[in-house]
């Protein structure tokens, strides 16, 4: 009995010795494993107590008892900071808008044997001159993300900015007696001017959107838009009052970029990218900055508690990355669901003639039959943009997303299908109505279809597909873009007027149903809301509302 005690003593001590040279075996083979795990729970337990503390300071601003709170003063000051900041970085934008812009003040006199002499283009070249930015600008888009990560936000601005002066100053001082010089100059500087559309895209947004309050954050990300939006009627205005001098006018863009560079210089990095690379110092000292933190200030319990919160995403992303492969997150519906939505929207943008108007404007308004100067209407095209841009700061905080596209949408269908009607029937005496048609798809369009995909995109990806999905979304949007382009002019050809608006008008009332029957609706929900309604559409609302990814 007692051989038998023994023998079995000895039976489970054996079996504990395996059982722990096993566990050691597989504590070996899955160490990598083991850290992450052990990582993903230090965040957990982290974010569960910075999550407690961003809470108490957001019931600051609800009249609670918080334990500490951001005096008026300072948000004030650090409310200035963030917006002077952001303009700083979206006036990058500004060279894309005037990129955008500049065939349509430039091919009137670059086609116009009377003007350019031995130098004219015929109408295919002018075609590549118009569309072959497009053709470079997904490229700028797929490297962005890249780009974004190993230099930085600050030091991409710069970039771009530096890549601007190059091709505006290839145009201003291209060849004034060689015809094959002058049109290669143009085409690498058009060529180099679309991988800075592309990569213009997202970085201002993106840098606006890491220095500032949740509360402001729409506005300053619309900033690029606006800056778009100035940039394109600015290159207008120089086309009214030097129609025939498109060196001149490159000459002054190049100047402008060489401004926006200079006051890049100061500007810090934004504390997100710090932050992500483990520059916890430097994190810190640029939160300051944005948080209006005086020099003398040590530890603002404000300040360490979003510090850590960096740190948690910080970590958390890298374990994400570390754990998936980028073709493989594409597999996941909450990765591809809002890329193929994304997609959809660019493709009503690009196909309902938005961006067409926006690059051929004067010649749209001379076949649109516009009753005044076609360089004036350029220019009244790009105010009503302009003004556009603006109301939408104020109209997708407090409306959504859904209905200023589905009002855009409808508009849009109306002007098209308005200026489709005037060429079929000749109507006579009313001179000033396509005029008004034109102006009133631009301000329309803008508020919707032009402004609200590119602010979408920062919404319906997960954080550890954004990059990837935003830069696929950009990608596909502009070669959407060189689509629509290259086809204008074969459809001028071979379609009259009244078939060309029909068209962009039924792909503008595509957008109507698509927008109402499909696309999500982003205002009012947290980020984790918009990824489980990809996932699973049915539990989207049992996700509870965290305060602190609460989009505003």
């Amino acid at each position: 009995m007692t051989q038998d005690n023994d023998e079995e003593q000895s039976g489970v001590e054996q079996s504990l010795l395996n059982d722990a040279e096993t566990g050691q075996n597989i504590r070996v083979t899955q160490n990598k494993r083991e850290s992450a795990a052990g990582e993903l729970m230090d965040i957990i337990i982290k974010k569960v107590k910075s999550s407690e503390t961003l809470t108490k300071l957001d019931q600051k601003s609800q009249g609670q008892n918080p334990e500490f709170i951001i005096p008026k003063k300072i948000k004030r000051r650090a409310l200035i900071m963030q917006v002077f900041m952001a303009c700083l970085a979206t006036f990058t934008a500004l060279s894309s808008g005037m990129a955008l812009g500049f065939p349509a003040i430039t091919l009137q006199a670059l086609t116009n044997q009377t003007i350019s002499g031995p130098l004219t283009l015929n109408s295919d070249q002018g075609s590549w001159f118009a569309s072959i930015n497009t053709i470079a600008c997904p490229f700028g888009g797929l490297f962005s993300a890249y780009i974004l990560d190993k230099l930085g936000r600050k030091r991409t601005l710069i970039l771009i900015n530096f890549i601007s002066i190059i091709s505006w100053g290839i145009m201003a001082f291209a060849s004034k007696t060689d015809f094959t010089l002058m049109y290669t100059q143009l085409l690498v500087a058009r060529f180099l001017i679309g991988i800075n559309i592309g990569l213009t895209s997202a970085p201002p947004s993106i840098y606006s959107a890491e220095i500032s309050y949740p509360h402001i954050r729409g506005r300053l990300t619309l900033g690029t838009s606006f800056m778009i939006a100035l940039g394109i009627l600015w290159i207008y205005l120089f086309g009214y009052f030097f129609p025939e001098d498109w060196r001149l006018v490159s000459g002054i863009s190049a100047a402008v970029c060489v401004v926006s560079l200079i006051a890049l210089i100061p500007m810090p990095e934004t504390p997100v990218y710090l932050a992500s690379k483990g520059k916890d110092k430097k994190a810190e000292k640029s939160l300051k900055i944005f948080r209006g933190a005086r020099k003398h200030e040590t530890q603002r319990p404000d300040i360490m508690s979003e510090l850590e919160q960096l740190q948690i995403q910080a970590a958390s992303d890298k374990v994400k990355r570390d754990n998936g492969s980028s073709m493989e997150m594409l597999t996941h519906p909450e990765v591809y669901k809002p890329l193929l939505h994304m997609i959809a929207l660019f493709a009503v943008q690009q196909f309902s003639g938005i961006f067409v108007i926006i690059v051929y404007a004067a010649n749209f308004a001379e076949a649109s039959h516009v009753a005044i100067d076609s360089f004036l209407a350029a220019v009244l095209i790009g105010v009503a943009r302009v003004i556009a841009t603006i109301c939408i700061f104020f109209v997708m905080d407090k409306f959504g997303r859904k209905p200023p596209l589905l009002f855009s949408g409808i508009m849009m269908t109306i002007c098209m299908y308005g200026l489709s009607a005037y060429n079929y029937f000749e109507i006579s005496g009313v001179g000033w109505l396509p005029g008004l048609l034109l102006i009133l798809f631009i301000f329309t369009s803008t508020i919707g279809f032009l402004s609200v995909p590119f602010a979408m995109i920062a919404e319906v990806f997960p954080r550890k597909a954004r990059g990837l999905g935003a830069g696929l979304s950009i990608t596909a949007a502009y070669f959407l873009f060189f689509v629509a382009l290259k086809l204008y002019p074969t459809m001028v050809e071979y379609l009259d007027n009244v078939k060309i608006f029909g068209i962009y008008g039924t792909v503008s009332l595509i957008g109507v149903f698509f927008v109402h029957f499909i696309l999500i609706e982003t205002k009012g929900k947290t980020l984790e809301q918009i990824e489980v309604h990809f996932k699973n559409k049915n539990d989207a609302e049992s996700v509870e509302n965290d305060r602190v990814f609460q989009i505003s």
